[in-house]
């Protein structure tokens, strides 16, 4: 499973990561602390899962769509 994690702080991805592995000890986390790093991040695959702040992006929405 991959999942993206987007949030601006560092204890904040690190607590949820932590939380998913425990879940789903073979998931690829990919992290990053905003949006436009997110969308910069390579995949082979679309994540299966985005974690994302609400608040990471000027407009959560258009954030969504892309």
């Amino acid at each position: 499973m991959r999942v993206l994690i987007i949030d601006q702080y560092p204890l904040i991805r690190d607590a949820v990561t932590t939380l998913l592995l425990r879940s789903h000890p073979s998931a690829l986390i990919v992290t990053a602390d905003t949006v436009l790093e997110a969308l910069a991040t390579p995949w082979e695959d679309d994540p299966a899962l985005i974690v994302c702040d609400a608040f990471a992006a000027e407009d959560p929405f258009e954030t969504l769509q892309r």
